[in-house]
């Protein structure tokens, strides 16, 4: 199935992206689920060839337009009996 995946990132000017990774404890690598440059920044993530009950780490990693970043890790655990993956937020610090 499929799960949206949400965040929300703010700055005091600009917003470039957001973009959304996943990875487990057996991947080497952050894996690139999706780029979103318009609120609400979301991604569509197809779960359904991952295993049931694995734990998987969620980034969201957001630029402004100055290209400063700031990034944001959860972990959830992918279960096919309730494919819901929500509220992963990225608050950029201001001042």
């Amino acid at each position: 199935g499929v799960v949206i995946i949400s965040a929300t990132a703010t700055d005091n000017r600009a917003m470039k992206n957001v973009t959304i990774y996943y990875k487990n404890s057996t991947m080497p690598a952050w894996v690139r689920i999706c780029t979103d440059t318009t609120l609400p920044y979301s991604c569509n993530w197809n779960v359904a060839a991952l295993g049931n009950n694995k734990t998987y780490d969620i980034n969201a990693t957001a630029w402004d337009t100055s290209n400063n970043i700031n990034s944001t890790v959860n972990t959830y655990v992918i279960d096919h009996s309730i494919p819901i993956i929500s509220d992963i937020w990225v608050y950029y610090p201001t001042g």
